[in-house]
C-alpha cells in the first residue's frame, strides 16, 4: 500500500528521555490524558485489568491444553517458578482466579518507582508502558518544543524497515538483537550498524518492540491497516512493531492491549 510522507525518529525514546518526561511532571498533568480512558488510567482505574484479562486466558488456555505448558516449559519459554504458578492456577475455579489475580495484581495509579524503566543505563531504550503512556509522552514533547510528534502507524514503520541498508550485508554480521546473538536481553540504542537505513534510522531490527497507532483486527489476527486509534479502552488490541532478544524474527507485528505494561518502547513520527 502506499504511505503519505512522514519523519521517523533515528532512534527509539531512551530512558534519560523518558525520565524527562516523569520529573517535568509530564505523567501527572491531565492535558496529557485528554481522553476519558486514558484519564482514567492515569487516576489508577483499570491500569492493571489488560494484564488480569491476559493472565486468566493464558491460564485457561494452559488449562484446555496441559501438554503446551509442559512444552513450553521443557523448551525454557517459561522457567521453573512460572511453570510452578502456572500449573497450580490452572486447578483454580474461573471465580478462584480471577479474586487471585485482583489480589496479586491490584490497580494503582501509575508512579515512578526505583524501578528503572528499561535495561542497560540511560542509553537503553525505554520500555514497559502503556499506550495511553506513550501517546501522553507525545503530547508533553509536543507542547515543550513545539513539534507535532505522534505514534507511528504499523504500515509506516513496515515501509521504514524494507527501506534499503546503509551498508552492505557482511555474512556473520547480525542484523539486529534477535534470538541468534544469544544476548538473551536487550541492549543500549544503536549497536546494530546492519540494521541502519540509507535514511539514517536505526535498530528497526530486533531489540524492543514499539505501540503504533494503528488497531489490532481480532477475526484476522493482523493489523488494520488504516484504522488509527484515538481514544480506546483498555482491553482494545493494538498493533505493536518489532522484534525482541528471545524471538527468531528481525521484526514483525502483533497485538498489545492498551493497557497493558508489557516491554514495549516508543518511536516517534510526524508528518511531513
Amino acid at each position: 500500500m502506499s504511505v503519505p510522507g512522514f519523519r521517523l525518529a533515528v532512534l527509539p525514546v531512551t530512558i534519560e528521555e523518558w525520565e524527562c518526561f516523569f520529573e517535568a511532571g509530564g505523567h501527572d498533568d491531565p492535558r496529557f490524558w485528554p481522553e476519558g480512558p486514558a484519564r482514567r488510567w492515569q487516576a489508577g482505574i483499570d491500569t492493571l485489568a489488560a494484564a488480569r484479562h491476559d493472565f486468566f486466558h493464558g491460564n485457561r488456555r494452559y488449562r484446555d491444553d496441559p501438554r503446551k505448558l509442559d512444552e513450553d516449559f521443557l523448551t525454557g519459554l517459561i522457567g521453573p517458578e512460572t511453570y510452578a504458578r502456572i500449573k497450580r492456577r490452572t486447578l483454580l475455579s474461573d471465580d478462584e482466579l480471577r479474586a487471585e489475580l485482583l489480589e496479586h495484581h491490584p490497580d494503582v495509579p501509575r508512579r515512578k518507582t526505583g524501578e528503572s524503566w528499561g535495561e542497560k543505563g540511560l542509553a537503553g531504550p525505554a520500555l514497559t508502558f502503556s499506550y495511553y503512556e506513550a501517546r501522553a509522552y507525545c503530547r508533553w514533547l509536543n507542547e515543550r518544543t513545539g513539534r507535532r510528534f505522534r505514534l507511528p502507524t504499523e504500515p509506516e514503520l513496515w515501509a521504514a524497515y524494507h527501506r534499503p541498508r546503509a551498508r552492505q550485508p557482511i555474512e556473520g554480521e547480525p542484523i539486529g538483537n534477535i534470538l541468534s546473538t544469544r544476548l538473551r536481553g536487550v541492549v543500549p540504542v544503536g549497536l546494530f550498524p546492519m540494521s541502519d537505513t540509507v535514511d539514517g534510522v536505526m535498530d528497526l531490527a530486533g531489540n524492543i518492540r514499539c505501540w503504533t497507532s494503528t488497531a489490532w483486527h481480532e477475526e484476522t489476527d493482523g493489523p488494520e491497516t488504516g484504522r488509527e486509534l484515538t481514544e480506546v479502552e483498555p482491553l482494545t488490541l493494538v498493533t505493536i512493531w518489532g522484534s525482541a532478544p528471545a524471538w527468531d524474527t528481525p521484526a514483525r507485528c502483533l497485538p498489545r492491549r492498551a493497557g497493558t505494561t508489557y516491554p514495549v518502547g516508543l518511536r516517534l513520527a510526524e508528518d511531513v
